[in-house]
């Protein structure tokens, strides 16, 4: 902290979305971090987009406070990465998710 504001400001943030369990409370930590960092953040799913995702993410994003001015959805048709890869260390005792930031240049 330098001045009572972090050291590395984030603009712009990112949040891979799975439909897992865990989603919502993802998005919950990640509503807390954009307003400790002002930042905009980007929703970002790959895969099969349906009605029935679309609605239920913004349904979530709406219930935390997220719109238009704040955030922003992207969708991208592919495959999904294999679940091994994309697992932090399980001995890690403090991280338990990552959320993307991307730095102001």
């Amino acid at each position: 902290m330098i001045k009572g504001k972090p050291a590395y400001p984030f603009e712009t943030m990112a949040l891979a979305v799975a439909f897992s369990p865990r989603l919502e409370a993802l998005i919950a930590e990640s509503k807390r971090l954009t307003e400790i960092f002002k930042s905009r953040i980007i929703f970002i799913h790959v895969g099969k987009k349906s009605v029935e995702k679309e609605n239920h993410l913004l349904n979530l994003l709406r219930h935390y406070g997220f719109n238009d001015s704040n955030s922003v959805i992207e969708w991208q048709e592919g495959d999904a990465v294999d679940r091994k890869s994309t697992r932090l260390n399980s001995s890690h005792t403090v991280i338990s998710y990552a959320v993307f930031c991307l730095k102001k240049k």
